[in-house]
């Protein structure tokens, strides 16, 4: 009998206070409006916390490209809705990449350049006409 004594108790007073809280709220009813803005405030700081927290991260956890890393990518080209070509920088060696949602590709290889693009000046063609040629020529290839 002693054991449940205790419990019993407690559970009365907590009745009894939950009673007592209801009571004295009881004559105060919150309009739709300010539930609303409540609920926007409350959404509104945890968008700010959220956003607050990626700029923290960003800012001191170094996430992102970095500086020291041996893949740079020097240049990119959009083909069409979701293909792309893209000029990489690997060690001494750039790279020309195809890519498409499905597929990565090898276009060509080149020694590292000086300058920011290719020389194209021989062909007379821009960097972007070359290439998009070249993707257009691997894409009927891999129709075939």
């Amino acid at each position: 009998m002693r054991r449940w004594l205790l419990p019993t108790t407690l559970c009365a007073i907590d009745r009894a206070h939950a009673a007592d809280h209801m009571t004295a709220h009881a004559g105060v009813a919150l309009s739709p409006t300010v539930s609303l803005l409540q609920v926007a405030l409350s959404l509104f700081a945890i968008l700010a916390l959220i956003m607050a927290a990626a700029w923290l991260a960003k800012r001191y956890l170094n996430i992102g490209p970095r500086a020291n890393s041996t893949i740079k990518m020097i240049s990119g080209l959009n083909l069409g809705g979701r293909e792309r070509v893209i000029l990489l920088e690997v060690g001494e060696q750039w790279l020309v990449v195809g890519v498409t949602p499905g597929h990565i590709s090898t276009l060509a290889t080149m020694p590292r350049q000086e300058t920011g693009a290719p020389d194209t000046r021989e062909t007379g063609k821009s960097f972007a006409a070359a290439m998009t040629e070249r993707f257009r020529q691997l894409r009927s290839e891999n129709k075939a």
